[in-house]
């Protein structure tokens, strides 16, 4: 599985507006792509695996919950 690096923990986002007329512009719909930063490369969120996009988001909520001082519990049996 890919680490990720310090930085690849800010999500950011990219817009673009694809239009193929001049002055359509204001018709179309703006196309927003998720990017994470993984290994020093930019990924596009989409074209990962569902189940590296799930790891990667709990690990994105682990530690934005860590800097306000919250911790995961494993469940003890």
């Amino acid at each position: 599985m890919q680490g990720l690096s310090e930085k690849g923990r800010n999500k950011y986002k990219q817009f673009s507006i694809q239009s193929t007329e001049r002055g359509d512009c204001m018709k179309k719909e703006p196309v927003i792509e998720n990017y994470i930063e993984i290994d020093g490369r930019d990924v596009l969120i989409e074209s990962l695996p569902v189940e590296e996009r799930e790891r990667i988001g709990i690990l994105i909520q682990d530690r934005m919950m860590e800097l306000v001082g919250y911790r995961r519990k494993n469940a003890s049996g």
